[in-house]
């Protein structure tokens, strides 16, 4: 398996990941960090906790107006609402909106997601489209309209983890 990833990964993603395994081996340190991966809460009949979504979008910090946008993230979305609330749940916690600006692409939901993303107005930037594009379109739509030096691409069901963007901006 080593070898395999060693010959098939482009080198941007091995480099990634040595430099986020850098601290794991085979014998740890007892000072070493251990990465504990969240599992994303979702609900068993697949609706949305509108009180949690709330309580999400309320809790975080919103951006001040004077923003150097370094990095923007584009995330195409079309229905899922759930799978988008779970990301930006995650994606919220992870990131400095002062740094970071985040492009939601919506290609014409037709479940709750456009409900969802206007509780998230104040925090994020919205394109809708009248009809789905598909993903290569909506993400194109979202590049276009980006400020930030880095563009990032998230499918909508996405969890994030601490320290992820420094590492592929590290990287670049």
């Amino acid at each position: 398996m080593k070898t395999w990833l060693k010959t098939n990964l482009p080198f941007p993603i091995k480099l990634a990941l040595k430099r986020l395994l850098r601290g794991i081996s085979a014998f740890r340190k007892p000072d070493a960090h251990t990465w504990t991966i969240e599992q994303p809460v979702l609900s068993t009949h697949g609706t949305l906790d509108w009180q949690q979504v709330t309580a999400v979008a309320n809790a975080a910090t919103l951006p001040t107006g004077t923003r150097a946008i370094k990095t923007s993230i584009v995330i195409p979305v079309f229905n899922k609402a759930e799978f988008t609330f779970q990301c930006l749940r995650y994606l919220l916690q992870k990131i400095d909106l002062n740094a970071t600006e985040v492009i939601l692409v919506d290609n014409a939901s037709t479940d709750k997601t456009a409900e969802l993303i206007d509780r998230f107005s104040a925090l994020v930037r919205v394109i809708r489209n009248e009809t789905n594009l598909g993903f290569v379109d909506a993400c194109n739509l979202g590049a276009a309209e980006a400020r930030g030096k880095y563009l990032v691409f998230l499918n909508n069901d996405t969890v994030v983890q601490p320290g992820w963007l420094e590492s592929l901006i590290e990287t670049i």
